[in-house]
C-alpha cells in the first residue's frame, strides 16, 4: 500500500470516528427520552409495545434506503437498540413496582414488617395494585408474561447482565 492510500485510509477513518461520536451522542439523546417515556408506562405490554416496534421499524428501513443505506443493516441495528432499551425499561418498571410496594408497606402500619413490605412488591410486579390499570402502546391491557416474583428475577438477572446500567 502506498503512503497516498494509507493516508487516504487514515482520513476516512477520522470521518468514520467523527461520525460515530454523533451517532453516539444521537443515541444517548433516544435513550434519554425512552427513560423519560418509561415512567409513563404501567406494564410490560406498554413497554414492549410490538405494534410500536414494528411502525419504527418499517420506518427505518424506509428511512435507510432513502440515504442510499442497505435496510437490513438498519433493521439490525434498531433491533438491537429496540431490545436493549426495552430491557431497560423493563428493569426501571420492576424497581418502580417494588418502590410501591415497598410504600404500601410503610403506609400499612405497624406491624407489617418486611415480610409485608416484600409481599406488596411482588403483588405490584405481579399487576396488583391497579398497576395494570393503562394499557399501552399497541400492546393489551394488562398483559404481563411475567408475574410477580419471576419479573422481579428477570429485572435483576437483566441489570447484574455484564454492561447493564
Amino acid at each position: 500500500m502506498t503512503e497516498q492510500e494509507q493516508a487516504r485510509i487514515a482520513d476516512q477513518r477520522l470521518l468514520i470516528d467523527d461520525l460515530d461520536r454523533r451517532i453516539i451522542a444521537l443515541l444517548a439523546e433516544r435513550t434519554r427520552v425512552v427513560r423519560v417515556l418509561t415512567e409513563n408506562k404501567r406494564d410490560e405490554a406498554a413497554v414492549r409495545s410490538p405494534d410500536r416496534v414494528a411502525a419504527v421499524v418499517a420506518r427505518v428501513r424506509a428511512l435507510a434506503e432513502e440515504h442510499g443505506m442497505p435496510p437490513a443493516i438498519a433493521e439490525a441495528t434498531y433491533r438491537t437498540l429496540i431490545e436493549e432499551l426495552t430491557q431497560m425499561q423493563l428493569v426501571r418498571l420492576a424497581e418502580r413496582r417494588a418502590g410501591a410496594g415497598a410504600d404500601a408497606a410503610v403506609g400499612a402500619g405497624a406491624g407489617a414488617g418486611a415480610g409485608a413490605g416484600a409481599a406488596g412488591a411482588q403483588q405490584d410486579a405481579a399487576g396488583g395494585g391497579g398497576e395494570n390499570s393503562g394499557g399501552g402502546e399497541g400492546g393489551a391491557v394488562g398483559e404481563s408474561s411475567l408475574g410477580g416474583e419471576a419479573e422481579l428475577e428477570a429485572a435483576a438477572a437483566v441489570a447484574a447482565r455484564p454492561g447493564s446500567s
